[in-house]
């Protein structure tokens, strides 16, 4: 049989694709060179003990929910511990995102909208983002979101409930991420429901889709099953969890919406290029009467009551909203080369000017910021700028900050240069990065000591440390200084401070065997004794 001859719609549709493909590339290439930060130091980390047949919680613990740590396993299993191989991943998983991106926009609003949400998206996210929220665990969560959508939409090929058990099983790994966005099921439910199908037909569909989210659940719970870690998880979800989340904000329930609304105004501002056009778009499909406009409108309302339950509002929580956003904005830049091609009409006139306003107030935000990365990631790979000035420009806890950089890649070489890879060592503190480069094992799970530090910590859990400290002393202990994090902890000492005040049996025990070797920006690495 002969191939059939591309038509000029395949081959517009080819270019279109390599288009996004060369955008996102073009955006996210300078952030290969980026460091990592504190969140990637966790799931890495925690990812290492799993690949090795650890399980996470029981063998390697954190509050964060599972699913991200399986995401920096297939990273490692991909790329190995390289120290850029997150950085060349998570470029590769927003490759991924856009192109599922594009094809849902297109089959909501035509291809045109598709083609400019895929390429808002990017320019928002590489742009918009530093070192800290790229590649963070919420970054994943937009790729399985959009995919468990495309599954619940009309399909051309293959048994209409497979579709759904695949959509299921996408929607019960956003759950896993990031609980709060098991609210996916909203805007699931409004598209099998507008969907024109009887009724008995629809819940029929619900009943295959919940079939799936739960067999992605199951298997998760086999396995921390398997692990004899269903305990510590179920622990962690049920009572760890809402204490850490309650530490944010402890005042009145008015002050609370406040807070939010406050926080919301400040996103909608910094991120112009997508909020304002997206906005414009909802009320103009909210007009035309468009389902699948109201199914956006309220996904993105999903996201944002999944982001306000956690009451963090950290800048990474709010990454699974750039697809919703991405979408109407691409309906808005549609519609303005489009229907308003007519320059002298004053609706043309007034969306060329919001779009241009939107750009020129993100370019002056980020701007800066992004051509110094680009200048950076030149310069370093030109030998113009050394590995160590390079990291040392992240370390914000020169200028009263919590975390340095530097400091976690200068103590993984100084670990690596002074121990055997089978020699265990001790960070006090919050640095679960200095571990995964190092490729070095604590001889406890308390892998931080963020469970022991905050104010609900439980009492056996720092005698299971300091009897595992005891039983196989580390080789190094390192202690981190400077790193005060309220938000966290629920009070204001650093890690230093709270080992000399709350846990004197064990800060006596570090005295009595090891030796203050030096001291590396923030962290006091101390040897043991006798060695």
């Amino acid at each position: 049989m002969t191939e059939p001859m591309p038509t000029p719609d395949m081959k517009r549709s080819h270019r279109e694709i390599l288009v996004v493909i060369l955008v996102v590339l073009v955006c996210g290439v300078s952030t290969i060179w980026l460091p990592l930060g504190r969140d990637h130091g966790i799931g890495l980390y925690i990812a290492d003990v799993m690949l090795d047949g650890g399980a996470p919680y029981q063998d390697a613990w954190d509050i964060k929910p599972p699913g991200a740590f399986y995401i920096n396993a297939l990273s490692i299993l991909i790329f190995g511990n390289h120290p850029l191989g997150l950085r060349i991943f998570d470029l590769l998983w927003q490759l991924a995102t856009v192109l599922a991106l594009v094809q849902l926009g297109r089959r909501l609003f035509g291809k045109r909208a598709g083609l400019w949400a895929g390429i808002v998206y990017p320019v928002a996210y590489f742009f918009g983002n530093d070192f800290w929220h790229l590649g963070n665990f919420d970054a994943f969560i937009a790729l399985p979101y959009i995919l468990a959508l495309l599954c619940l939409l009309p399909q051309k090929r293959g048994p209409r409930l497979t579709w759904d058990l695949a959509g299921g099983l996408f929607m019960g790994f956003v759950f896993l991420i990031r609980y709060t966005h098991g609210l996916i099921f909203i805007p699931a439910l409004f598209l099998l429901f507008t969907a024109r199908v009887d009724v008995k037909r629809s819940f029929a569909r619900v009943a295959v889709v919940v079939a799936g989210f739960l067999c992605s659940v199951a298997l998760f719970l086999l396995h921390m099953w398997a692990k004899d870690a269903l305990d510590i998880y179920f622990f962690t979800l049920l009572h760890f969890a809402p204490r850490y989340a309650a530490t944010t904000f402890q005042s009145s329930g008015w002050a609370l919406i406040k807070f939010i609304a406050s926080v919301s105004f400040h996103f909608v501002v910094k991120y112009t290029l997508l909020t304002v056009p997206a906005i414009i778009a909802a009320v103009m499909l909210a007009r035309r009467k468009s389902a699948n406009g109201w199914m956006v409108v309220i996904w993105c309302f999903s996201v944002f009551i999944g982001v306000a339950i956690m009451t963090k509002f950290f800048a990474y929580h709010w990454l699974p909203l750039y697809a919703p956003l991405a979408l109407l904005a691409g309906v808005f830049v549609d519609r303005c080369v489009d229907d308003w091609k007519e320059i002298r009409s004053v609706l043309a006139i007034t969306g060329k000017t919001i779009a241009l306003v939107c750009l020129v107030l993100f370019i002056a935000r980020f701007g800066p910021a992004v051509a110094d990365r680009y200048r950076d990631a030149w310069q370093l790979n030109t030998g113009k700028l050394s590995r160590l000035e390079h990291l040392e420009q992240f370390d914000s806890i020169a200028q009263g900050g919590d975390y340095s950089a530097s400091a976690n890649y200068l103590c993984a070489d100084y670990l690596q240069r002074h121990t055997q890879r089978q020699d265990p060592v001790f960070v006090w503190g919050f640095e679960m990065l200095i571990y995964h480069l190092a490729d070095r094992r604590p001889p406890t799970r308390f892998c931080s000591n963020f469970p022991l530090t905050v104010t609900w910590h439980r009492q056996d859990w720092y005698e299971e440390l300091a009897a595992s400290l005891e039983k196989n002393k580390p080789v190094y202990i390192l202690l981190a200084t400077g790193d005060v994090m309220p938000w966290v902890t629920g009070h204001m000492m650093d890690s230093v401070t709270t080992l000399k005040q709350k846990f004197p049996e064990l800060s006596n025990m570090i005295v009595q065997n090891y030796t203050v070797e030096t001291q590396i920006k923030n962290m006091i690495v101390c040897r043991l004794q006798n060695l």
